[in-house]
């Protein structure tokens, strides 16, 4: 049912979320595990190696430092997806709002509900020591339209992925790869997060050169879209709840 798609630098990091996967997915999956210690390749490009290399329908892109505790969560997704016209991209945090100068997903109104674990010295989850809960859910739903998707966890349809692939030209490394793949498939789907699930981020995120370099390369890209909204997105879907 599911190819869980894992870019690896940490090899301890990614057996813990091996171990996680196998103990609360719920459904028939594969693992595609790219180390990429040694290439170095940007996210678009693994991902995309990965993905042509997948024999189940739906893809998860998923960090290897996500602790997702919350049991049959595989199948709880794909019920939900099935249940929603036009899905697109789903994940576990995502932003409503794209403007002329956008720097990041978060950037106006969002939705998430995610712990983020990192304590400014170590990664913690493991000893259950997170302290932020990033959640932003204003309507109680179960999932919520958003044009972003962050990379922490993408779950796509792989027809989706075939159709509108992660765009390595653009984004050769590791920054605003998630946004310009969500924003490119919000085009045509709705993408939505899912508000209902218990997840781990353990990662402060990194902001750097590169970073700023893609939020030019983002808003040059996609100028003349920009500014977007949720709320001009007119076809199909629903909300959540």
């Amino acid at each position: 049912m599911i190819t869980m798609i894992i870019c690896s630098i940490n090899p301890e990091r990614c057996n813990k979320l091996l171990e996680n996967i196998s103990k609360t997915i719920g459904v028939e999956y594969e693992t595609i595990v790219f180390d990429n210690r040694n290439e170095q390749w940007g996210l678009c490009r693994v991902y995309n190696h990965c993905a042509a290399k997948a024999k189940f329908p739906y893809l998860c892109f998923i960090h290897e430092d996500v602790h997702i505790n919350t049991d049959n969560w595989g199948k709880k997704i794909i019920e939900t997806i099935e249940k929603i016209p036009d899905c697109g991209v789903v994940g576990f945090a995502g932003g409503l709002h794209a403007g002329k100068n956008i720097s990041s997903w978060s950037a106006g109104q969002r939705r998430a509900n995610v712990c983020d674990g990192f304590n400014g010295k170590n990664h913690s989850y493991l000893r259950l020591n997170y302290k932020t809960h990033h959640y932003a859910n204003p309507y109680a739903e179960e999932f919520s339209k958003v044009l972003f998707i962050d990379g922490l966890f993408q779950f796509v349809k792989k027809t989706i992925w075939e159709e509108i692939k992660y765009d390595e030209d653009t984004f050769s490394g590791f920054h605003f790869y998630d946004l310009d793949f969500s924003f490119a498939v919000s085009e045509k789907y709705n993408n939505y997060v899912l508000l209902c699930f218990d997840v781990f981020h353990d990662s402060p995120g990194n902001i750097n050169s590169e970073y700023v370099k893609n939020i030019f390369a983002f808003q040059s890209k996609w100028k003349n879209k920009l500014p977007k909204d949720i709320n001009s997105i007119t076809h199909g879907g629903g909300g959540g709840g």
